[in-house]
């Protein structure tokens, strides 16, 4: 499972943001596992925020996101339907392991949100925290 994760995570963040959104989102609404654990709130609210960086905070973006995914019409369903066979494999990976694969979740979300906070430069860290801060920031100070 972790090879998978390793696999997918080469690719460029904000891809693999909504990769596992998609995925994280069918597994905990079919998943009768996902139910009996305590971390699937905070999965569901990392997951949440991560998307909400991809489409809201430029800051985050090194390119177009509609370019990384090799969307040249700008077409937003073409983009959902680039990353939906590779979230659809993983929805079937995260199937095959018992109640390990919603902590699992958990682990790959924690990783993105710090992979994610430490990228983003001190310039627009001190932009956010001018006006609040974000949570991504947060987790940059405390790293």
């Amino acid at each position: 499972m972790y090879d998978l994760f390793l696999r997918l995570v080469r690719d460029e963040i904000q891809q693999q943001i909504i990769i596992w959104h998609i995925a994280t989102d069918i597994y905990l609404r079919t998943s009768d596992k996902a139910e009996t654990t305590e971390y699937v709130e905070a999965i569901n609210l990392i997951s949440n925020y991560m998307m909400f960086l991809v489409l809201e905070r430029p800051y985050m973006k090194t390119q177009s996101l509609a370019k990384q995914l090799g969307v040249t019409d700008r077409d937003p369903s073409k983009v959902s339907l680039n990353a939906l066979p590779l979230a659809l494999l993983l929805v079937k990976k995260l199937n095959k392991y018992d109640g390990a694969s919603v902590e699992f979740l958990f682990k790959v979300w924690v990783e993105m949100l710090h992979y994610v906070s430490h990228r983003c430069s001190r310039e627009s860290h001190a932009k956010q925290l001018s006006s609040g801060g974000e949570l991504a920031t947060l987790v940059w100070i405390m790293a």
